[in-house]
């Protein structure tokens, strides 16, 4: 009877068996890699080769399959562009920040057990589950110069004196987007900051306490480093959400008034479908996702660039 030693044999199916075993995880990943080229990259590279080409509808005449960088060149040339992708960076800080201030604001205070918690819980996450569309229709009724909500409250506190033009003066149509996009952005930072707090052992803020830490001690000591990892992730995703923000601020301003709200993907909307210039659009695009990408990049390198193995040798 042959000895056993308790240790596995290897699955061998012939010569090549092995080169069979090796594949199959690749086997396995291939229809997702099919579907995420067809999704993701051909558009990508669809949107490239139109940015080196000259496509104006309505003016076939001027259509050429190729022109080179010429529309980057005009692009970045255009100061327009940089305004467009100045109001896209601010846009995204603000909002960021806002969100996440404004996320760890409600996930402590409803961390801990007290009556009614699920139902506040449940109530944090709505601003995120209402559709873009009706966001943007219920936040235009309220910040309305004549008939908004906003207005009369202020005015009824005795804050104001006249009704403000939210949306139609270039004072305040930014920082109203801004509102809507923190009201919007900041429920899914309080549910993953939330996820991240009941991560963080009991124990710490315990031992924290019998050394004579006090709550901001512990919030400084325990509570943010203990969150590291949570709003490394979600600054990154929020970032690259609030860059490409495009349907409140088309749908309640356009872009205005006097491209005050233009931000970069809203520029590539108008490129595309009000002066139907695609190959200047197409480049827009294509600038902006090297942004992103470099952006990314730069950012995990920064953040988690120290983590790692070799960094602990």
């Amino acid at each position: 009877m042959a000895k056993t030693t308790g240790q596995v044999e290897p699955l061998r199916g012939g010569p090549g068996g092995h080169r069979r075993l090796d594949l199959m995880p690749y086997g396995l990943l291939l229809p997702s890699m099919i579907v995420l080229a067809v999704l993701l990259l051909y558009p990508i590279a669809r949107a490239f080769l139109t940015s080196l080409g000259r496509h104006v509808l309505f003016r076939p005449q001027a259509t050429r399959a190729f022109i080179g960088l010429d529309n980057y060149a005009y692009i970045l040339s255009d100061s327009r562009t940089w305004h467009s992708l100045y109001l896209a960076a601010l846009y995204s800080v603000v909002v960021v920040g806002g969100s996440m201030l404004i996320g760890l604001a409600t996930a402590l205070a409803v961390r801990r057990p007290f009556r009614g918690r699920a139902f506040y819980r449940m109530a944090i996450i709505i601003p995120w589950v209402v559709p873009p569309v009706a966001t943007s229709l219920v936040w235009s009724w309220m910040l309305d110069y004549q008939f908004g909500v906003v207005n009369h409250l202020l005015r009824a506190a005795h804050l104001i004196s006249a009704p403000i033009g939210w949306l139609t003066t270039t004072q305040w149509a930014m920082p109203s987007m801004f509102l809507v996009g923190i009201w919007k952005m900041y429920p899914i930072a309080s549910v993953m900051l939330l996820a991240g707090l009941q991560s963080i052992p009991d124990e710490l803020y315990e031992a924290a306490k019998i050394d004579g830490a006090n709550r901001f001690d512990g919030f400084r000591h325990v509570t943010l480093p203990g969150l590291k990892p949570v709003y490394g992730i979600l600054a990154l995703l929020l970032t690259l959400w609030s860059f490409k923000a495009f349907t409140y601020i088309y749908i309640m301003t356009g872009g205005g008034p006097s491209q005050a709200t233009e931000t970069a993907v809203v520029l590539v909307y108008l490129q595309a479908f009000k002066f139907f210039d695609f190959g200047v659009a197409s480049a827009l695009g294509i600038v902006m996702l090297l942004i992103l990408v470099v952006f990314t990049i730069v950012y995990m390198k920064l953040v988690y660039g120290g983590v790692g193995p070799e960094s602990r040798a």
